[in-house]
């Protein structure tokens, strides 16, 4: 059975044909190049240790070269992190001179300022070894990697990773990652000697370096030698730093550099401002109290004399004379003309007064920069076994010595309760040497007022301890002990 075919249909048919055929008539197959695709080679990053393509990001990874490193002319790491924009000056350094916050040679990193605790030092991507001292930071126990012992001379590139890796690394990540990656295509010698000097004086820089790296077949080996020497900078090695009365040391508009200020009208002296005078709240010659000890040794009770033998109640009484509070409450301190006078207030921190020079400066005691000798010695060894498989050797040898040096520590009856000095003190000038209950002269026939013997009790003292050489800064506990025995 026949079906007619109709001629509508046929004809789009030759007719879709025929426009397909003008279509593609000019085009040659020979004038098409083939597309071609880049294959990009799977590689890790600083804190990155999950390799995956399902979810690929970009990680803030500031990469530095060993050529930026020089350039930047740093002795050592520490100096180089310094000048990063996301790091803050770490607590856990060598200016530290506290009798608690002390460390020696010590640099460590802190970035966006969480603590050197958050922040994550790797060397090769493994984690660097602590420094043994650790130290709270904004109240958190930090134990924290050093940069000064990083061999500089080796470092091929410093990878930074900006974010938070606690997820890859843990707590001590939550700032972020330095990695230090040494070199394995370092090749031949280097030896480097590099001296710096300040314009006036104090913290030169002395060092030498000596590296060489190589190749043994597939091994690479490298080994670095420095040695780091730099002098101590003293407060006093700087004019504004030489005073703890910036009054002396800056120049400071009235009132503020201590002198009052007249009124130009009335000619009348305004009040006068001392709050730049940064010296000890006591002086030098200290804030003593006359009275009793107590059974328990820590409370003491301060009074005058009975009848106020001996004692002048006047509050400016002639140079020599002795006075003190109603509470016993006395000060020493020595006028113009040498004599040893009594005052029952603080000497005057007026910039115009006499007694404002009986006041300590703690800066002449003070190292700004300590003064230090380093040595560093690192080798490393690393043989490919393939393409994903390699075997590596560290072994690092870090020795160094910081000398620095800080003010005497004030003593007073309030964080040492019952300090005093007893009334069978020669010295005490209220003790059983110069009063007797009947006034009895002494054994050797010196005459003594007639009252009861005293003690006294040292409120506040602020030693006096002037170190030979204050360059080479001594340790606190020296200076401490060599003042306990001057005096």
């Amino acid at each position: 059975m026949s079906h007619p075919i109709p001629v509508r249909t046929l004809a789009f048919a030759v007719l879709a044909s025929w426009a397909g055929a003008q279509t593609a008539a000019p085009a040659s197959p020979a004038a098409e190049a083939p597309e071609e695709f880049i294959k990009l080679e799977a590689f890790t990053v600083t804190g990155s240790n999950i390799r995956r393509i399902d979810a690929e990001t970009a990680l803030p990874v500031t990469v530095i070269e060993a050529q930026d490193v020089a350039l930047r002319g740093g002795s050592t790491m520490a100096d180089l992190f310094e000048t990063i924009t996301i790091a803050e000056a770490s607590g856990l350094n060598e200016s530290n001179t506290g009798p608690q916050g002390a460390r020696g040679d010590v640099n460590s990193i802190d970035l966006r300022g969480l603590g050197s605790g958050s922040t994550l030092t790797l060397l090769n991507g493994r984690r660097f070894a602590p420094h043994p001292i650790s130290m709270a930071e904004n109240g958190v126990p930090s134990l924290a990697a050093n940069a000064n012992a990083i061999p500089t001379a080796l470092i091929g590139r410093v990878e930074i990773l900006r974010d938070g890796a606690s997820a890859i690394y843990g707590a001590d990540a939550a700032a972020g990652v330095i990695n230090n990656i040494t070199s394995t295509t370092y090749n031949g010698r280097n030896v480097a000697a590099k001296m710096l000097m300040t314009q006036h004086g104090g913290a030169n820089e002395y060092r030498f370096t000596a590296s060489e790296g190589f190749k043994l077949g597939k091994t690479h080996l490298s080994a670095a030698v420095d040695f780091f020497h730099r002098d101590a900078l003293s407060a006093s090695d700087r004019f504004w730093a030489s005073q703890m009365d910036l009054r002396l040391a800056r120049e400071l508009p009235a009132p503020w550099n201590g002198v009052p200020v007249t009124d130009p009208v009335t000619g009348a002296v305004q009040a006068r401002d001392n709050d730049f005078a940064n010296t000890n709240a006591v002086n030098q010659y200290g804030q003593w109290v006359r009275g009793t000890i107590q059974p328990d040794y820590l409370t003491f009770v301060g009074s005058r004399p009975t009848g106020n033998v001996g004692i002048s109640t006047s509050t400016t009484p002639p140079a020599g004379t002795a006075t003190m509070s109603t509470a016993g409450v006395f000060f020493f301190w020595p006028d113009p003309a040498g004599t040893l006078s009594w005052k029952q207030t603080a000497p005057s921190k007026n910039i115009d007064n006499p007694e404002n020079a009986t006041y300590s400066n703690w800066a002449k005691w003070r190292i700004l920069v300590p003064r230090t000798d380093r040595f560093n010695f690192s080798t490393f060894v690393d043989h490919p076994l393939n393409e994903r498989v390699s075997l590596f050797g560290d072994f690092m040898f870090y020795k160094a010595r910081s000398f620095s040096g800080r003010e005497p520590i004030n003593f007073d009856n309030v964080d040492e309760p019952g300090i005093y000095v007893p009334a069978s003190n020669p010295y005490n000038p209220f003790g059983t040497r110069f009063y007797s209950p009947t006034g009895a002269p002494n054994a050797d026939g010196t005459p003594r007022l007639t009252g009861t013997p005293a003690d006294v009790s040292i409120a506040g003292r602020a030693p006096s301890c002037i170190p030979a050489r204050r360059r080479t800064s001594m340790s606190t506990t020296t200076c401490a002990n060599r003042c306990s025995a001057a005096r």
